[in-house]
C-alpha cells in the first residue's frame, strides 16, 4: 500500500472525553496535542521493538527539545502482552523518573496501545497516554475505546481495565511500512464494524480500498466514529458494546490455541464466520447472513475456517476461561443480518450457546 503525499481531509471524531484525528501526516501535530495537555515535562514513548526501528526516532525528531523524552521499547508480538512486561515497563518508567505530569505515547499496533495503556492506567494510579497506532486494527479498534490490558494464563486480556487516551493520532502514511497480513488484519475488525451497524461500510471495504489510501481513509473514518458511537453509549460495556466482541468469543480462543501464530484480525475473521453460522441454527440469524460474511471475508483475502492443525479441545478450554461468560455459561454476541445485532425485547444483548452446538461448529472447521 502506498501512502503518496496527496491531500486528504483530516477526520476528527468527538469520543467524549478525548478526540481521534485521522489523516495523511497528522503526526506533525504531536507536539500540539501534547502542548494542550499541559503541564506536560516528560513524554515516555512506549513502542515495540519493530515499529521503534522504524518510527521512533523521526516521532521524537519532531518532539523535539520541548519535551523531556524517554524511549521504552517492549518486545513485538502478543507474547509481549503479559505480566512480566507490564512489570517491567512500570519499573523503567520509575528510573526514567516519570511522575503524575508524565505522559505516555503510546506508538505501535494493538499489543503495544492495550500494553502501554495499562502502564499508564496503573502507573501511580493513572497517568495520561496518548495513543498514534500504526497499524489499521489499532487504529479503528485496539486504540479507541479505553480499553487495556494483559494476556495471562493463556487467556486474552484477563487482567487490565478502562483508561482513556488524552487523544488518538491515527496517521495513514504510517501504515506504508505496514506487512499485506497486518494490513488484512485491520480489514477483520472493520468489516465487523460495518456487521455491528452499517450494512454499507460492510460491502464498501475491498480490496481496491485497502491497496488505495484515498479510498481507504474514509472507510478508516467510518469504523472509528461506530466504534465511537457504540463505546459513547456504553462506556461500561453493560449493554450494546458487548456487540464490538463480534466474532471474538470464538476469535480470542482460536488466537491463543494457535500459539498467536494467527494475528488477531485472521482470528477474528475465522470467529465471525463461525459465529454466524452458529447464529443461524440457533435461528438468530437470518438465512444466508453467514454466506455473505463468508463470502466479504473471502473477497479481502482472510481466513473463514479453523486451520486443520488446530486442537479443537485447547480452542474450547481457552473458550471456558473467556472473561465474557457468565458463569459457565457461553454467551455470545451474534448478528440477525448484516448491520444488526441481537438484542432481546428484555434486554439481553447476547446469546447462551449450548457447548454441543459450538463443538459441531469448531468440528466443521
Amino acid at each position: 500500500m502506498t501512502a503518496q503525499a496527496i491531500a486528504l481531509e483530516t477526520s476528527e471524531i468527538d469520543a467524549g472525553a478525548y478526540r481521534i484525528r485521522t489523516g495523511i501526516g497528522v503526526r506533525h501535530e504531536l507536539a500540539a496535542l501534547l502542548r494542550a495537555h499541559a503541564p506536560v515535562r516528560h513524554v515516555a514513548i512506549i513502542s515495540d521493538e519493530h515499529v521503534a526501528a522504524l518510527h521512533a526516532p523521526a516521532i521524537a525528531g519532531m518532539l523535539g527539545d520541548e519535551f523531556r523524552l524517554t524511549s521504552h521499547v517492549m518486545k513485538a508480538g502478543e507474547d509481549a502482552k503479559s505480566v512480566d512486561s507490564w512489570l517491567g515497563l512500570s519499573q523503567e518508567l520509575l528510573g526514567a523518573h516519570a511522575d503524575r505530569a508524565t505522559i505516555v505515547l503510546a506508538l505501535g499496533g494493538g499489543v503495544v496501545t492495550d500494553l502501554a495503556g495499562f502502564v499508564a492506567a496503573t502507573f501511580m494510579r493513572g497517568v495520561r497516554v496518548l495513543h498514534v497506532p500504526t497499524t489499521l486494527l489499532a487504529m479503528v479498534d485496539a486504540a479507541i475505546g479505553g480499553k487495556t490490558g494483559v494476556n495471562m494464563g493463556g487467556g486474552k486480556n484477563l487482567v487490565g481495565s478502562f483508561h482513556e487516551p488524552v487523544a488518538v493520532c491515527a496517521d495513514l502514511e504510517l501504515l506504508a511500512t505496514l506487512p499485506r497480513r497486518e494490513l488484512l488484519s485491520g480489514a477483520a475488525e472493520m468489516l465487523k464494524h460495518g456487521l455491528i451497524a452499517d450494512a454499507q461500510h460492510f460491502d464498501a471495504l475491498s480490496l481496491a480500498a485497502l491497496n488505495d489510501v484515498e479510498l481507504l481513509a474514509p472507510l478508516v473514518a467510518r469504523s472509528q466514529a461506530i466504534k465511537c458511537e457504540i463505546v459513547r453509549n456504553d462506556p461500561a460495556e453493560r449493554s450494546e458494546r458487548v456487540w464490538l466482541n463480534a466474532g471474538h468469543s470464538i476469535g480470542h480462543a482460536v488466537e491463543s490455541a494457535s500459539g498467536f501464530r494467527l494475528l488477531h484480525g485472521e482470528a477474528v475473521a475465522i470467529g465471525l464466520s463461525l459465529e454466524a453460522e452458529i447464529a443461524e441454527r440457533l435461528g438468530v440469524a437470518e438465512p444466508g447472513v453467514a454466506h455473505r460474511i463468508v463470502e466479504r471475508l473471502d473477497a479481502v483475502g482472510l481466513p473463514t475456517r479453523l486451520p486443520g492443525d488446530l486442537d479443537i479441545a485447547v480452542v474450547q478450554a481457552r473458550m471456558a476461561a473467556d472473561k465474557k461468560n457468565e458463569g459457565e455459561e457461553l454467551r455470545f454476541a451474534l448478528p440477525v443480518g448484516i448491520g444488526r445485532m441481537f438484542r432481546s425485547s428484555t434486554g439481553e444483548y447476547t446469546v447462551p450457546v449450548p457447548a454441543s452446538l459450538l463443538r459441531e461448529v469448531l468440528q466443521c472447521r
